[in-house]
């Protein structure tokens, strides 16, 4: 015997029916110039999107070509630059070469100048040592060569390099002397490398 609860259980159990379908509206169906407005309205819509697009792609390129425009004339400049810091370099170097090579030949100059020197005054020492020697080499007797030794050896080395003050010095010295029959010639003009040529012998001191 089946019980009444069981029975409500079976029934629980069954399932629920879909609800019924609503029915459908029918689509609307737009009219040949409805169509075609529509058509127009989006080719027209096509044809601004497409503008935009080829406009925002044409401003693009063009912002493009600027910045790379603007790069080249970066690097340009900053070849322009690296290019005259380094001709500068170059005229910095060429010039210090030649302020050296001045300075060798201003120095070389000065030496040349310096070693003329030296062999002049070493030329005008050779010749009165020359003189000097021949002066007393004509001396007779050791009381003239004493004395004309003395006379010689008053004369300095800065008298000697000097022309003037040594024609003036051997003419102080000759004049001391006097030959007995013969008159003393005057010595040679400076000219004449101060060889002075003068005949000792038998001078004779003045009173």
């Amino acid at each position: 015997m089946v019980k009444s609860d069981e029975i409500f259980d079976k029934e629980d159990d069954k399932p629920d029916s879909p609800p019924p379908e609503k029915p459908k509206k029918p689509k609307r169906k737009l009219t040949e110039k409805q169509l075609e407005n529509l058509a127009k309205g989006r080719a027209k819509m096509a044809e601004k999107r497409r503008l935009k697009n080829a406009g925002l792609k044409e401003e693009k390129e063009k912002k493009k070509k600027e910045e790379k425009e603007k790069k080249q004339i970066v690097k340009e400049e900053k070849k322009a630059v690296k290019e005259i810091k380094k001709e500068k370099k170059e005229q910095k170097q060429i010039r210090n070469r030649l302020l050296r090579e001045q300075a060798r030949e201003e120095e070389y100059f000065r030496e040349l100048k310096q070693r003329e020197i030296e062999d002049l005054k070493n030329n005008q020492l050779s010749d009165f040592q020359q003189l000097r020697t021949r002066y007393l080499l004509s001396c007779k007797t050791s009381k003239e060569y004493s004395e004309l030794k003395q006379h010689l050896d008053s004369i300095d080395e800065e008298t000697v390099l000097d022309k003037t003050k040594l024609r003036g010095a051997l003419l102080d010295m000759i004049s001391k002397y006097t030959k007995p029959k013969e008159k003393i010639k005057e010595p040679p003009k400076e000219e004449d490398n101060l060889k002075i040529d003068i005949d000792v012998r038998g001078l004779k001191k003045k009173n």
